[in-house]
């Protein structure tokens, strides 16, 4: 379980990070996240690929408002 959640997880969160001083030096820029539809409902036997993808999921959409330009 460790492996998956470093994989899916913590690894997701490392490329946000080192993506954003960039997206942020040229002033504009985009984060794609692929995922599925599992992970807001568990399902047996897949418990933590439904975690995993949770797990990304809200942080990368708690960004959104935070990366937005401020308006002038």
């Amino acid at each position: 379980m460790r492996a998956i959640v470093e994989a899916d997880v913590f690894s997701t969160i490392r490329v946000i990070q080192a993506a954003l001083p960039g997206l942020h030096a040229q002033g504009q820029g985009h984060i794609l996240g692929v995922s599925s539809s599992i992970g807001p409902v568990p399902f047996p036997l897949i418990g933590t690929d439904c975690a995993t993808k949770a797990a990304v999921e809200l942080p990368r959409e708690s960004l959104q408002p935070t990366q937005q330009p401020a308006a002038r």
